[in-house]
């Protein structure tokens, strides 16, 4: 290397690194502020545009804030560790007098007033001077104490809809409960849940509670009927005025739902990949109970009723992202991707850019490629075609394997 030659990070300092692989540039100074994933872009547009927008100037900001406070509190710690020792001499409580003694020759009376001693009736001693408790009434008094706040907080459910205080609640009274010796056998168990929830447990509609909290949780859940939350606690309402039983709150209801949820929904967990691209991977694809359930592809409804939420009519795709749709299938035990080309059946070529579902049939978007004298591809994207994915044949990983390297015109067929 040349003396004094620098490299590209080296040009553009701490605030900004390269990607390896595709050369774009990411801010630091954004990722760090905001506390973001890398945003990749090209330099040029770092340079002139992202340097002065308002988001990087309020980040630079905020930096500067945080540094400044860091700087005053590393300031303040040393200014009180530099500080002289406190001396306890400076400081000594008091040492008050003692009272004289009994049939001490002082005036001093016991009751501040005279030297004259006052007689008390038995009312007034045993206000100046209430009986200690025995740790039998105090437990008693707590019981007492545990039974007033969980009616009030009953109360509260009726009236409120009890909105996020259950959950850190009812924990609580349990744990007093128990540290009280009250904690029920598993005789009185379901018991002991319908005196803290006010709904009993059965187990024959399990994982629900009850029944009535598997039908109010189909009742909301019905996909041509959508219940505000607002109508849902005025539903609940009615419920317990007309004398239903195991009425729940709403906030228990949500609860339940979100426990379900948890327990019986398609886990899905977003990955980000070092290039930038968002994917998704679940585990519920491996249960075969599960798997043929769960929906990987868009539906073209065309002009039919849309009543899922991934059914587009008459492939209407514009609010759909498509980025985030699955990038491949896998047909005949061959795993095809979108914007790769592949081979069909009849020997033509084909770009697909979209898996979808039309007709109950999986199929897929994309556009026709030709060959041309030159042996060049030339891609029709003036418009796209529909073909059914049983008629795709080669993986663009076999046809470089046949055909060598596969070159494209400079411009699309159009």
């Amino acid at each position: 290397m040349g003396r004094g030659r620098k490299t590209k990070n080296d040009s553009l300092g701490a605030d900004a690194r390269h990607h390896p692989v595709t050369g774009q540039i990411s801010c630091n100074v954004c990722e760090t502020a905001y506390i973001e994933l890398a945003n990749w872009m090209q330099e040029v547009s770092y340079r002139k545009s992202h340097l002065t927008s308002k988001k990087h100037l309020d980040a630079v900001t905020i930096l500067a804030e945080q540094d400044r406070n860091r700087k005053m509190a590393q300031q303040q710690y040393q200014h009180l560790y530099n500080a002289p020792p406190i001396s306890l001499t400076d400081n000594l409580i008091p040492v008050p007098t003692p009272l004289p003694h009994w049939g001490s020759s002082s005036s001093f009376d016991i009751n501040g007033l005279c030297d004259t001693d006052f007689q008390l009736t038995p009312e007034e001693a045993a206000a100046y001077f209430p009986p200690v408790e025995s740790p039998e009434h105090q437990q008693s008094q707590q019981e007492t104490f545990i039974q007033q706040e969980l009616e009030r907080l009953r109360f509260m459910a009726l009236e409120d809809g009890f909105i996020g205080d259950q959950d850190d609640t009812v924990p609580v009274l349990v744990q007093e409960f128990q540290s009280l010796g009250m904690e029920p056998d598993e005789g009185d168990c379901d018991q002991f849940v319908k005196t803290l929830t006010g709904v009993k447990n059965n187990p024959d509609y399990a994982p629900y509670e009850s029944k009535t909290m598997c039908y109010l949780d189909l009742l909301d859940n019905l996909p041509c009927l959508r219940l505000s939350s607002s109508q849902m606690k005025m539903i609940l309402w009615i419920m317990r005025e007309c004398g239903a039983k195991d009425v729940p709150c709403y906030s228990q209801l949500q609860e339940t739902q979100k426990r379900i949820r948890q327990l019986c929904g398609v886990s899905v967990t977003p990955h980000t990949s070092d290039l930038g691209n968002i994917f998704y991977t679940t585990d519920d694809l491996a249960n075969p109970e599960v798997a043929p359930h769960i929906q990987l592809y868009p539906e073209d409804k065309g002009k039919g009723p849309i009543s899922e939420t991934w059914q587009v009519p008459g492939g209407c795709w514009h609010e759909l992202p498509l980025d985030h749709l699955p990038p491949s299938i896998l047909v005949n035990e061959k795993r095809f991707y979108i914007h790769e080309i592949a081979q069909l059946r009849d020997g033509s070529w084909f770009i697909p850019l979209l898996w979808l579902v039309f007709q109950r049939r999986t199929c897929a978007d994309g556009y026709r490629v030709i060959i041309s004298e030159e042996r060049l591809l030339v891609v029709h994207d003036n418009a796209t075609v529909r073909i059914d994915v049983a008629e795709l044949c080669m993986t663009h990983e076999e046809l470089t394997q046949v055909h060598g390297p596969l070159r494209f015109h400079g411009k699309h067929f159009s």
